[in-house]
């Protein structure tokens, strides 16, 4: 009986089944360790290896379930090489942005495509060799794939697989018991935290590996779309009823009645706005309203859309996961958009993408405004599209930016896009009308400095333009970045940059708000975020500012001014917390803080709550 159980066609048979589980396990092993420097969870803990084994297991045991060798064989290569390209695809993420993807996340995989030469500059030797051994593991894997006469091992036992699989599944099921128990006013790296509120992509990664990664993050999104939010819908209105009315203040109505140009501002970092480069913006930020202390959260990935959204709404994106196309049915009654056409405004959006991009043509319905203009639907200029000056250039497009009276225009630039390297036709647009830059011999630094040049040019002459058209004192500019300049490949040199600048955290953006009318020259250092910039501009218009939004308005004497983080970061200007672990503190108390950290976990929690009840359209 032992000859026949350790036959030969058996030992091939039982090869199989472990080969065909280890190609699964290997994967995920892999994913796990090129990312393993995200977060704080060690790639050898007792959970996230549970998981592999397990997830790698029931894959094995449902796919050689099948009949047929030749479906069987299918179906594996169809599996393995779907997560096979789900890794790399993470592994790219990892080393362009720092860290992985939700599952929704991968709606924004398109709009990667324009900017293939930078995703192409992080492909070396050794990746192409662990891709190709990755393959190659997948080949192998078909080719060995059991005969069916072989699979009448006992493993083919229908009782078997049962109850292997069942034991899979319980087992899948129990392991989060191994994080440990999180208290409400706990540690926010606890892990047991971070699996419940699933909002750190890396961390997440790190605490289940790639197959349960996948499955909780699905069932969460599943969850959020079709569970009943009549409860959560009155836990939003108890927290917005402790939130204080905004009162009227000294800079309550100073630009009632004037015209609006909102500029959200690709990829202008603090350290690149002086009086040499960027003498436009120089001048409007020293000549204005300076927000010297305005930080923009990374929120999930998709920096650039998750930014414009946080502004719009004054409601913070989903952290794990998309708001371009999840959300594009909401209603947003409260955004700047919304609320200055119930004023009488006009309201449009203008940028050089297609409507289709981070599906701005719905999203900006949804925001408010009237209509989302992409510069491709004008007629064509001496000027191209991705040149910022294109806004100014085409008579066609400026007429309809200034039309209405009073009018509303948000304005995305696009000329600060990465890559900043001159393998990037705009790189090299933009060196050649701004040779100077030649003389920098780091191409990075070279090439960044001259497409900013290209934005400051352009409000140079939109401050012309608006000047001979009588529209420059009866207009009033507000300017914000999306992100700091994070496509800089050499990180040592940007950070050194925003140190130079006067600030340790990259995430601090310049913004300010520019009228010629008013000769104002405020500098605010108050720490604050993108959501306090739309309720800020309402009480500077002398528009309403609404309760039920997450921003501040930034002159709120009552506001003492915070920049919170999806990862459970913030900062004060008294206080700041990386992650949980305070990093310094200047004068804030223990109770303070707590109540702070209280604060940031019911404040995420309530936003995604607004976000997954569709709260403006649903609330009484």
């Amino acid at each position: 009986m032992l000859n026949s159980l350790f036959s030969k066609k058996n030992v091939k048979t039982a090869f199989s089944y472990l080969y065909l589980f280890s190609s699964f396990a290997i994967l995920d092993a892999w994913l796990r360790v090129v990312t393993r420097w995200i977060g704080a969870y060690s790639i050898y803990a007792i959970a996230p290896n549970l998981f592999t084994i397990f997830w790698s297991l029931l894959l094995t045991v449902c796919i050689t379930a099948i009949p047929s060798r030749r479906i069987g064989r299918i179906v594996y290569g169809v599996v393995y090489f779907l997560f096979a390209a789900y890794a790399l695809v993470q592994y790219g993420a990892y080393m362009i942005l720092g860290d992985v993807l939700f599952v929704s996340d991968f709606m924004y995989a398109g709009e990667g495509t324009d900017y293939m030469s930078y995703i192409l500059s992080f492909i070396t030797p050794e990746l192409v060799v662990q891709v190709l051994l990755l393959a190659a593991i997948g080949i192998i894997g078909i080719l060995i794939y059991p005969q069916k006469a072989e699979r009448r091992f006992s493993l083919n036992h229908g009782l078997y697989r049962f109850l292997i699989s069942a034991l899979c599944v319980v087992s899948i099921v129990l392991i989060p018991k191994l994080y440990g128990e999180y208290y409400e006013k706990g540690d926010f790296t606890h892990p047991a935290y971070e699996y419940q509120r699933f909002v750190n992509p890396g961390f997440s990664l790190e605490l289940t590996g790639m197959y349960q990664y996948v499955a909780r993050d699905t069932c969460l999104q599943l969850d959020r779309r079709f569970k009943d939010h009549s409860s959560d819908i009155a836990l939003i209105d108890s927290f917005f009823e402790e939130k204080t009315d905004h009162v009227p203040n000294e800079m309550t109505g100073i630009f009632a009645g004037k015209n609006l140009i909102v500029c959200m501002m690709e990829g202008i970092d603090d350290w690149l706005i002086n009086e040499t480069d960027t003498p436009a913006l120089y001048y409007m930020m020293n000549h204005g309203i300076n927000f010297g202390g305005m930080y923009t959260p990374k929120y999930s990935s998709g920096y650039t859309f998750n930014t414009e959204f946080a502004f719009n709404t004054s409601v913070y994106p989903y952290s794990n996961g998309n708001a371009a196309y999840a959300l594009s049915k909401n209603g947003f009654m409260d955004s700047l958009a919304s609320v200055f056409r119930e004023e009488g405004y006009s309201a449009n959006s203008y940028h050089a993408g297609y409507a289709s991009f981070y599906n701005r043509g719905q999203m900006h319905k949804a925001f408010g405004y009237s209509q989302y203009h992409s510069y491709h639907d004008y007629q064509e200029e001496d000027i191209p599209i991705n040149d910022d000056a294109f806004l100014v250039h085409s008579d066609e497009l400026f007429n309809d930016l200034t039309t209405g009276a009073p009018f509303y225009s948000f304005v995305i630039t696009v000329s600060g896009h990465l890559p900043y390297t001159m393998d990037d036709e705009l790189a090299r647009y933009a060196m050649s009308k701004y040779p100077e830059y030649e003389s920098i011999e780091h191409e990075e630094l070279a090439t960044l400095r001259a497409k900013t040049k290209i934005t400051d040019n352009m409000f140079a002459e939109l401050l012309a333009r608006l000047d001979q058209e009588e529209l420059l004192e009866s207009t009033v500019i507000v300017g914000y970045t999306d992100h700091y300049a994070h496509g800089m490949q050499d990180k040592a040199l940007l950070q050194l940059m925003t140190e130079e600048a006067g600030y340790k955290l990259m995430e601090h953006t310049p913004t300010f708000i520019y009228c010629a009318d008013r000769e104002i020259s405020i500098q605010l250092d108050k720490v604050v975020q993108i959501t306090d910039l739309s309720p800020t501009i309402m009480n500077l218009f002398g528009v309403s500012v609404p309760k039920e939004i997450m921003g501040r308005d930034i002159f709120d004497d009552s506001y003492p001014g915070y920049a919170i983080f999806p990862d459970n970061t913030w900062m004060t200007n008294e206080a700041y917390m990386k992650k949980g672990v305070l990093q310094w503190n200047k004068g804030m108390s223990s109770e303070e803080i707590e109540q702070m950290n209280e604060y940031v976990q019911r404040a995420y929690v309530i936003n995604d709550k607004i976000l997954d009840t569709d709260y403006y359209v649903n609330r009484e």
